[in-house]
């Protein structure tokens, strides 16, 4: 692996702000295109060091910068961060690990051949997919990291399926009193769903309404007869 360190230091000593990468091996067998990905990400030493202690591989963790900046974060730095912590938090290694494993195959190998480039995207769904059933065995176990889980998720670009990410959202949701429709409105919003659950409750309770009435609407007044 050392034979990669003198193409890597090629590139870090282009950057300035690389110059704390000069003194970590592992980085550096990394090789130049994982230089490269530091480089364009910014990522600095305090956020390398913040994944590392989340229990992210070195590989991992430039992958995580690739993956942030590929899918629009305007600071890699600020959401790496933040992804860390709350990998952190929900102290699940394996979530973690189906997190890092997918990371790493954002990282070109070292005088990695165009096969084998091809061969490395290829293992990509699979990695997402297993991403994807340790979020939901997560969610399952602790409704209440579902938010936590799906921003971290949502970061790096896996997109969760609907029943993995929001059943028990909307089990709050359904849970939520007249009294506390702001609290379900907020819930609802993290599930990207722009109907008021006030509004929801309403339309539901005229359901009802209907319904125990032999499907007449009783709630309105009915018209007077006239005559002439």
């Amino acid at each position: 692996m050392a034979k990669n360190i003198s193409p890597a230091l090629d590139v870090i000593n282009k950057y300035p702000e690389l110059g704390w990468v000069k003194g970590n091996t592992e980085l550096l067998n990394l090789g130049p295109a994982a230089m490269d990905i530091l480089a364009q990400t910014h990522l600095r030493k305090e956020t390398f060091k913040s994944l590392n202690d989340a229990g992210f591989s070195a590989k991992g963790s430039v992958g995580i910068a690739s993956m942030l900046h590929e899918h629009g974060s305007k600071d890699v730095n600020k959401d790496a961060q933040t992804l860390a912590d709350n990998v952190k938090s929900l102290n699940d290694p394996a979530f973690k690990a189906a997190i890092d494993a997918r990371a790493k195959l954002q990282v070109p190998a070292p005088n990695e051949t165009p096969a084998q480039a091809e061969a490395r995207r290829a293992q990509i769904p699979a990695a997402e997919d297993q991403v994807r059933a340790t979020a939901a065995a997560h969610i399952a176990k602790k409704p209440q990291d579902a938010v936590k889980v799906k921003g971290v998720t949502d970061a790096v670009g896996i997109e969760l399926k609907k029943n993995e990410a929001t059943t028990n959202l909307r089990s709050k949701v359904s849970n939520a009193t007249a009294d506390k429709n702001a609290a379900a409105d907020a819930l609802l919003a993290e599930l990207g769903e722009s109907k008021p659950a006030a509004a929801t409750g309403k339309a539901e309770d005229k359901a009802h309404q209907k319904a125990d009435h032999g499907g007449s609407d009783h709630s309105k007044p009915k018209a007077k007869k006239t005559f002439s």
